[in-house]
């Protein structure tokens, strides 16, 4: 498997499990995206499209301000690349945010670590990816959404930790 310094490297992880994966712009930076729809009765009969976005940061660390930005336009992506019923009639989006480092400092470490604001039936879940160590940081189980925690867990433990490892 290439290096996750190359995002590539994600596409091929994703692939493996069910998405479809497209190369796009996304916050003005390439972005590997991958897309999925699942359908669950144990989220109340409801589908949700998971929208992967990886993106490659600086080298340095990357201030929260250009994280949170790039967490809104990875759901706004979401929201305007899902197909089928408008949003909030059983259906919605999650828009996982992975940003790939080379060093995940503590900021950075911060942001991935907890939930965000959400939109009407649009969910974000942001990662942070260390390269030189493997290390994946996400949030730890959220409130509103709660339904949908289990899923996005393994969406980064099952498909962007393997992919992580250097």
């Amino acid at each position: 498997m290439p290096h996750p310094e190359n995002v590539d490297a994600f596409g091929q992880a994703l692939r493996q499990h069910g998405y479809e994966v497209t190369s796009d712009t996304v916050d003005g930076r390439p972005a590997v995206v991958g897309r999925r729809s699942d359908f669950r009765l144990r989220w109340m009969a409801s589908r949700l499209h998971t929208f992967v976005v990886v993106s490659r940061f600086g080298p340095a660390g990357t201030d929260t301000g250009a994280l949170d930005h790039f967490l809104d336009a990875a759901c706004q992506y979401a929201v305007k690349n899902k197909e089928g019923l408008p949003r909030g009639l059983q259906t919605g989006t999650a828009a996982v945010a992975v940003a790939v480092m080379d060093q995940v400092d503590g900021d950075a470490a911060a942001w991935a670590g907890h939930h965000h604001g959400r939109r009407f039936a649009a969910l974000t879940y942001p990662v942070a990816v260390e390269t030189t160590t493997g290390r994946v940081i996400h949030p730890g189980p959220a409130v509103l959404g709660a339904i949908f925690n289990s899923h996005l867990r393994r969406v980064a433990e099952e498909i962007v930790a393997p992919a992580a490892r250097p």
